[in-house]
């Protein structure tokens, strides 16, 4: 999955966990939770920890690319401030993985940090829940275009769930 829907996910999750009477746990569970739902999701999409085949010669994956690219600018400008540690902790495992990447392709290696430890181990506990294992049986569709529009799809599901998390209203009494 691209990190937009990384991101929204983090939107949700961090207004789920918004509470102020239990900050730590509500941090705690935001953590834990963003972690949970980037593995999950990218359990989805065949635990994409590269890309099999970036070509960017196809308009459609290079269209893919750039609104990615810019739908994450877009989201981290307007919602970094209040939702920070929630969308921070959905893309730490990319995060992890695009600095190892840019590591390597620099030809420079870290020493003790050769693997991405976040996204490897975020993939076993999936693999270790039983609930899950359907998850093997799906079909790897990262090379074709219609992943794109199933993320989309995705992503327009997490958006509109946040918002409606944000509009909630609270201490409706019905007498």
């Amino acid at each position: 999955m691209h990190s937009p829907t990384h991101i929204v996910a983090g939107l949700v999750i961090g207004r789920s966990f918004k509470w102020k009477q239990y900050r730590f746990f509500a941090a705690l569970f935001t953590v834990l939770f963003a972690l949970f739902a980037h593995a999950f999701m990218d359990s989805i999409a065949k635990y994409p920890t590269a890309y099999p085949s970036l070509n960017f010669s196809e308009p459609v994956w290079l269209l893919v690319h750039v609104i990615s690219l810019l739908g994450s600018i877009v989201l981290l400008y307007v919602y970094w401030t209040e939702y920070c540690l929630g969308i921070l902790c959905s893309i730490l495992p990319d995060i992890e993985w695009l600095l190892l990447s840019v590591v390597d392709a620099c030809g420079k290696e870290i020493t003790l940090y050769k693997k991405p430890f976040i996204h490897l181990g975020m993939i076993q506990i999936i693999e270790a829940i039983p609930l899950f294992t359907f998850l093997h049986e799906m079909p790897p569709y990262l090379n074709y275009a219609i992943a794109a529009f199933s993320e989309l799809a995705v992503f327009i599901g997490l958006y509109i769930l946040f918002k409606m998390v944000i509009n909630r209203r609270r201490n409706v009494n019905f007498k």
